[in-house]
């Protein structure tokens, strides 16, 4: 085992000057014979290997940070490639410190153990490749990271949220989906590995502190200086009056000026022409919280929160389910689940535009929003759901997919210009040509949140 020298373990630069010797590089560079060993022969755990053989540290719990004297949390996080604009992504959510049930009821935010683990990270960001060993994967920068005074409001307000949870006995309902920058994790190998909360006899999932994958990928995005747009932040605009209001309900504050107004109302008041774009609706929703069309709401971006939009008949009928993108068989097969597109969107926020279309107009007129997240039961069920197709995929059985049956809260169709509209993937060797899919929210799941936020007539109510 390396011992502790070419860095000063008392100051937090020595430390990050010495974390940056990886860039560029990978461990077995630096200890060749340390990662020749039997014991990291296996796929081990990168961030462990990096407290050993980089920082001389050794395996513990303490609740205390990495580097005591200095304040500092040591992390890895792993990126993958993307075709996007961004050159990376970040591969998942980071995964911080373990939230005890019986000791954060207690707790105030900033003097919480979250707070005293993880107010300074070294996160240390390395290239993901699956098929490569975990000494030989190369590290691309190193940083330390502040929750910054813009932010702080929405990280307290998400462990408040966690808190309040396990304060009313329903921590085995805490949900990934429900907050904006962290979550609690689940922790184990499934959901039978349970704990003891203190409010309720209902065991709980074991759950850890992370910082969700959306806001990952903006930090590093940032240091990396891969941020084609500054985002702006709805927080810093806000009135006088609207100081006390939560971002949610700052949101909805804005836009009730404009419920009732027509979709080619709204974009005249903007002087805007109608928009048939995809992204029309996300357009619409900055305009109308004052911000011009190519601005980034930046509270959207770090949380990862989607603009969606639903159309009722007459106060009655909702016409379709909600769909998101087409599926990707060659990402799927290749991904894990908590990497998944469909882990990310289940465990992410929506915003939802209703619109309501009389049934003697096609033109759709606008009846306000609402903040929508998934219960964690759905992102158990999505998580069946998505292994059932990762299944079918790695077997070429594109026939179980296109049948698969629908879910409690999810079924898959076409999604594609026309029958002939395929996508090739190459399997064992094999090409094969799939229909276009696309994952759909069950049109009842949205029926009943509709109803829920009183969008929809009494006698089209669900219980």
């Amino acid at each position: 085992m390396p011992n502790r020298t070419g860095y000063n373990e008392r100051n937090a630069e020595s430390i990050l000057e010495h974390a940056r010797r990886l860039d560029g590089r990978s461990l077995e560079e630096l200890y060749p014979d340390a990662c020749a060993g039997s014991e990291n022969a296996g796929r081990g755990n990168l961030g462990q290997l990096v407290e050993q053989l980089h920082f001389g540290i050794k395996a513990n719990n303490d609740s205390r940070p990495d580097f005591v004297h200095a304040c500092l949390e040591l992390k890895t996080t792993g990126l993958l490639p993307t075709t996007r604009q961004s050159k990376y992504i970040a591969k998942e959510r980071l995964t911080l410190s373990m939230i005890d049930f019986n000791e954060i009821p207690n707790e105030t935010f900033y003097t919480s153990a979250f707070v005293k683990k993880n107010a300074s990270l070294l996160i240390m960001v390395y290239q993901y490749e699956k098929s490569v060993h975990v000494c030989q994967r190369r590290f691309v920068t190193s940083f330390v990271y502040q929750i910054p005074p813009e932010d702080k409001e929405v990280f307290e307000e998400d462990w408040a949220w966690i808190q309040s949870k396990i304060r009313n006995g329903e921590a085995h309902l805490l949900s990934e989906s429900q907050t904006s920058y962290i979550a609690a994790a689940t922790k184990g190998a499934d959901s039978s590995d349970t704990v003891g909360q203190p409010f309720s006899d209902v065991p709980a999932m074991r759950r850890a502190f992370c910082i969700k994958r959306p806001y990952l990928d903006y930090i590093i995005r940032r240091h990396l200086g891969q941020t084609v747009v500054s985002p702006t932040s709805l927080r810093k605009r806000a009135t006088a009056q609207e100081t006390e209001l939560s971002l949610d309900e700052m949101v909805v504050e804005r836009v009730k000026r404009y419920v009732g107004m027509k979709k080619t109302e709204l974009f005249r008041v903007f002087n805007r022409p109608v928009s048939s774009a995809k992204n029309w609706a996300s357009i619409l929703v900055k305009l109308m919280l004052g911000m011009s069309a190519d601005d980034e709401v930046a509270e959207f971006v770090k949380s990862g929160l989607s603009v969606k939009t639903v159309t009722t008949i007459g106060g009655k009928v909702l016409p379709e389910s909600m769909s998101f993108s087409q599926i990707k068989y060659r990402s799927v097969l290749t991904e894990d689940w908590e990497e998944s597109y469909l882990h990310g969107v289940l465990t992410s926020r929506f915003l939802v535009l209703v619109f309501n279309r009389d049934t003697r107009s096609s033109e759709p007129v606008f009846r306000g929003v609402f903040f929508w997240s998934l219960p964690s039961a759905a992102v158990d069920e999505g998580y069946e759901f998505w292994q059932c197709i990762k299944s079918a995929i790695s077997r070429a059985d594109f026939e179980t997919i296109y049948a698969l049956r629908s879910t409690s809260y999810y079924h898959i169709r076409p999604k594609a210009r026309n029958s002939y509209d395929m996508q090739q993937i190459e399997i064992a060797g094999r090409v094969f040509y799939a229909k276009k899919m696309a994952y759909w929210i069950n049109s009842a799941i949205v029926k009943k949140e509709l109803s829920r936020h009183g969008y929809l007539l009494a006698s089209e109510s669900v219980g």
